[in-house]
């Protein structure tokens, strides 16, 4: 993670945030200019996908483009969790460093260069807000509000039909923004009907596997949370991060069966040792947990413990862990939680781990497989 640079105010008392490094070194990659809005949006939504896949924060991208040019101003992506911030959603991310770009508070610098902000969903209550005071002279969106609420995410109250619907192909008429502010802006709904076919249909699979994603925080809660007073090894003699577990995992029905009620779960790094996952994201009842890869008589395992929750951090008593085993193979993952009738939840950490040695060659030491499958790309 790189911070971003501060100008007049210096480093004391001044307020920073940091950009993932893996978006620097991306922007790099990108052509000087992006030549219309089908060039602009896969941008975004490139950026949101990679977001998700690099378990920096949520699914949401976004760019501040030159209209006359099609330079590129400033990218942002969702950093709320990593950059212990609210107001860090991906469009705010964008306008900032697009006015950073600028050296003035408005995204087209003192000149008031006309821009366009594209953003991969439409934008919540407080960026919605803050886009007239940004310098932004239009808007172009993806997924719809509904889209976004349908996966868990609050939205906050917004007038409806704020974004009402114009062309987006020629120039687009103009409409009321909050009802005081005018702003040219395109409707979701136009905007997909002027993207290619192909655009369309990875917007839409994007849509789709945030709404699918369950991953190892998904599953301890599935099963009631995690089951053990006690770990089996300390977090001490966790090993390194696998970056393999990071991002985010389609759960596989078994067959026959049919996907559970959405839930949306990131994984995180956390440390150089540890994983932060959130499970569901974005919801009153969101769970914390902190993850360990670990070593039993040679085998990798991933042990996680839950830590909090939404209002803030657990009491100790109920802190408690679980232990999985784990295999990749690919975009593929079988998963399974350490079963309770083999390894007693009680008794502490010595009899849990000679009850786990004395079963470890037992089919029966863990319980049913859960497979996953990485999202398109």
């Amino acid at each position: 993670m790189t911070k971003l640079g501060t100008t007049a105010h210096g480093a004391r008392g001044a307020l920073a945030f940091e950009i993932p490094t893996w978006l620097l070194d991306w922007e790099r990659t990108l052509p000087e200019a992006l030549r219309g809005d089908e060039a602009a949006m896969r941008v975004a939504i490139e950026a949101a996908a990679r977001n998700v896949r690099h378990g920096t924060d949520g699914p949401f991208g976004a760019v501040v483009v030159e209209v006359a040019s099609g330079a590129v101003a400033g990218i942002g992506v969702n950093i709320v969790v990593s950059g212990g911030s609210s107001v860090l959603h991906a469009e705010m991310v964008a306008m900032m460093r697009a006015q950073h770009r600028a050296g003035f508070h408005k995204v087209g610098g003192a000149d008031g260069i006309p821009m366009t902000l594209y953003t991969s969903a439409e934008p919540c209550a407080m960026c919605m807000g803050a886009i007239p005071w940004s310098g932004v002279d239009r808007v172009v969106c993806a997924a719809t509000d509904a889209d976004v609420r349908s996966i868990g995410f609050d939205e906050g109250d917004k007038p409806a039909n704020w974004l009402r619907p114009t062309g987006c192909a020629g120039s687009p008429s103009r409409t009321e923004f909050s009802g005081t502010r005018p702003l040219p802006c395109c409707a979701p709904t136009r905007r997909r009907e002027a993207l290619s076919t192909s655009l369309e249909k990875r917007g839409e699979t994007m849509k789709k596997s945030i709404a699918s994603v369950l991953t190892v925080a998904a599953l301890a809660a599935l099963f009631g949370g995690c089951n053990y007073e006690a770990p089996l090894v300390d977090s001490g003699a966790a090993k390194p991060v696998d970056d393999a577990l990071l991002g985010v995992w389609h759960a596989v029905p078994a067959e026959g069966g049919e996907q559970a009620t959405p839930q949306v779960a990131l994984v995180q790094k956390f440390s150089a040792n540890a994983y932060l996952i959130q499970y569901p994201v974005q919801v009153k009842d969101s769970l914390y947990f902190r993850g360990y890869r670990v070593e039993i008589a040679g085998k990798p395992y991933l042990q996680i413990q839950l830590i909090g929750t939404e209002k803030g951090p657990v009491k100790e008593a109920d802190r408690k862990y679980d232990l999985a085993w784990y295999a990749i193979d690919g975009d593929g993952m079988e998963m399974r939680l350490l079963n309770t009738k083999v390894v007693p939840r009680t008794g502490g950490a010595d009899a849990m781990m000679k009850a786990f040695l004395e079963n470890k060659a037992s089919p029966e030491l863990f319980g049913d497989v859960f497979r996953f499958k990485r999202p398109d790309r």
